[in-house]
């Protein structure tokens, strides 16, 4: 975002925002189109980065994202301030840490009549204990009379997230029989199912629905190491059995166990997007194969995924292929989005499986009998390695990120692929 801001730009300053932020003068001259494009880019930079872990600029984007239509020379010299602030700042990181005395504490407050249309503003921060695990800065959609009445309007806007919050974090929701802890989320018998195993009640079911729905988000905003057995989870939660009730206490615990685990992600000093595509063949009762996806730009996993494939396949050459095509939206998606925000980077798809890269390297001049069967369709990955869009490297199983998407891991090989996956210190 810094190396492709232009000249002016460069400089360093100690707040993100002056005190005229909000002050909008309607017969300022607008942006040339040019200049406009950049705004625009960057500003959209500064929301993403917002919201991965820079909070303090948060202020600054609230505005700036309101003039991204129009923006004039004013909104030009406020972003040019916000970007003299990241280079100031660009060593800083949030970290978030838990209390001993665990409370859900959120600090709401309000700006009355601040916009040039005379209308407030809400600020919100939410903690566990030290750093913000949540925070919002966002223009007030009405008018107001008065501060009080700015203030209750804050305080309304954000009682979705506060009771979702408190209510996703409520000690009872959980049964006291799934209270303990383990070492891994999932036991190797995870893909195991028993059809003549006995359902759930209907109030058990409830519970099995809405903690499977609370691990889907966990892991998404930061638990990637739950994945595989959330993968597992999802798929069952129309008629759970007593077996999957088995299976979330078993992830339960495990939650309970590494509570303090958090993710860290690093950029290497050589920015490679790197992706480890794996896959286990046959591995469901309805023989179909798992895929499991990292993506890393150096330490700690930006992507993750871990899912069970839609078609069933002849060997493991063929599963791996079809894991590979299946992500391939998500691997030219992240190289299109770096480049968009001005970052030329190469991108390498790291495999274990050698019959999978030769045919995708040169399509059907390396099928055999045994592979001429396979969807001329999954040769999409040939096309794009042709066009030089990516490159396929092999990476040894005992090195591939991605088989921890894969399979239930055990022992030693689950925390160092966990170590990988998190970047644990």
């Amino acid at each position: 975002m810094i190396d492709g801001m232009p000249d002016e730009m460069i400089g360093e300053v100690a707040t993100p925002a002056a005190n005229y932020l909000f002050t909008v003068n309607n017969d300022c001259e607008k942006l040339q189109e040019d200049a406009s494009a950049i705004f625009h880019r960057l500003t959209a930079q500064g929301l993403f980065l917002c919201a991965r872990g820079r909070p303090d600029i948060e202020t600054a984007i609230a505005f700036l994202t309101t003039r991204v239509r129009e923006p004039d020379n004013d909104d030009w010299g406020k972003l040019k301030r916000m970007m003299k602030y990241l280079q100031a700042t660009k060593g800083l990181v949030r970290r978030l840490e838990a209390g001993n005395a665990l409370v859900i504490k959120w600090y709401i407050d309000g700006a009355h009549a601040v916009h040039h249309d005379m209308r407030g503003h809400t600020g919100a921060a939410m903690t566990l204990g030290k750093g913000a695990a949540y925070s919002s800065l966002s223009k007030q959609k009405i008018n107001t009379m008065s501060s009080t009445e700015t203030e209750l309007i804050a305080i309304n806007d954000k009682m979705g997230h506060v009771l979702w919050t408190k209510y996703f974090l409520e000690a009872d929701g959980m049964p006291d029989e799934m209270i303990g802890e383990v070492a891994t989320p999932a036991a190797n018998y995870l893909f195991t199912v028993n059809n003549d195993c006995e359902k759930l009640s209907e109030d058990a079911s409830a519970i099995f629905h809405r903690l499977t729905a609370q691990g889907l988000f966990l892991c998404a905003r930061g638990c990637p190491d739950i994945e595989t057995a959330i993968a597992f989870l999802t798929t069952h939660v129309q008629e759970p059995d007593k077996d999957d009730w088995g299976k979330l206490k078993r992830m339960m615990k495990y939650l309970q166990a590494t509570k303090g685990l958090v993710q860290r992600l690093e950029a290497g000093n050589a920015l490679v997007i790197k992706w480890y595509i794996d896959r286990a063949h046959a591995v469901h009762h309805d023989m179909r194969g798992h895929t499991g996806a990292a993506m890393t730009l150096g330490k700690g996993a930006a992507y993750s995924s871990s899912s069970k494939q839609k078609i069933n396949t002849m060997s493991s050459t063929e599963t791996e292929l079809i894991a590979v095509n299946d992500k391939m939206g998500q691997v030219l998606w992240t190289k299109y989005f770096l480049e968009a925000q001005g970052y030329d980077i190469p991108t390498v798809v790291f495999q274990d499986n050698k019959s999978t890269m030769l045919i995708e390297r040169h399509g059907r001049a390396s099928s055999t009998k045994r592979t001429r069967h396979i969807n001329i369709r999954y040769f999409f990955v040939t096309d794009c390695i042709q066009r030089k869009n990516l490159t396929v490297e092999y990476c040894p199983t005992d090195d591939m990120l991605a088989d921890f998407g894969t399979k239930p891991l055990q022992g030693k090989k689950f925390l160092d692929f966990r170590r990988m996956l998190l970047n644990e210190g």
